[in-house]
């Protein structure tokens, strides 16, 4: 029986690519919410894609150094994101291990 025509670029799909919203993430990829209104499921998100040879763009308010963040803050952890873009408000923040502190 011949094979379809479509069956072989159905294999070969591109993969899902969110865009997601976060506040804080260290340099190791590592993202906080904080600061955001609904956090609903960007978790499963982000699995969602990394499963479908996707990758995850995250958009930050701030880096801080790698290890920095309260392990109990991250909502989305370092496996799963892939390029973080940052928009800074106006003045850039630093980068280093003070300038992320969990009580802001």
């Amino acid at each position: 029986m011949p094979r379809c025509a479509g069956t072989s670029r159905q294999r070969h799909t591109l993969g899902a690519f969110p865009l997601l919203r976060g506040t804080t993430a260290d340099l190791g990829g590592n993202i906080t919410m904080e600061r955001e209104a609904l956090t609903l499921d960007n978790l499963a998100l982000a699995m969602a894609a990394k499963n479908s040879n996707g990758f995850v763009i995250a958009q930050v308010e701030r880096v801080c150094a790698h290890g920095a963040l309260n392990p109990r803050q991250v909502q989305i952890p370092d496996v799963e994101a892939h390029s973080l873009d940052i928009a800074f408000s106006g003045v850039t923040p630093p980068v280093g291990p003070h300038s992320c502190s969990s009580s802001s």
